[in-house]
């Protein structure tokens, strides 16, 4: 799972500015329960992907950015999408 997330992480580093992989890494590392639910994000045809810090809890935000996009495309077409964005932290 790490490899796939790091390798997101890298090709996409605009969505997470002042972020680095170490610390999203370190972070998920002392949480591996949340693994989980990435990792059924993943399984499902989700792309979670770092989206940046939830200032209230330190946690990190993970969208699944290509049901965003897919949702925006969807709204051009006129057509309606469920589950655009996954989030935890």
């Amino acid at each position: 799972m790490f490899i796939v997330l790091k390798s997101r992480f890298e090709k996409n580093i605009d969505r997470h500015q002042g972020l680095d992989w170490a610390d999203a890494r370190a972070r998920l590392e002392s949480h591996p329960e949340k693994l989980w639910s990435l990792n059924e994000m993943e399984r499902t045809g989700g792309e979670p992907d770092v989206a940046g810090l939830d200032m209230e809890t330190d946690g990190l935000i993970f969208y699944d950015h290509e049901a965003l996009e897919a949702r925006k495309a969807n709204k051009r077409d006129g057509y309606g999408c469920c589950h655009a964005y996954r989030d935890f932290n």
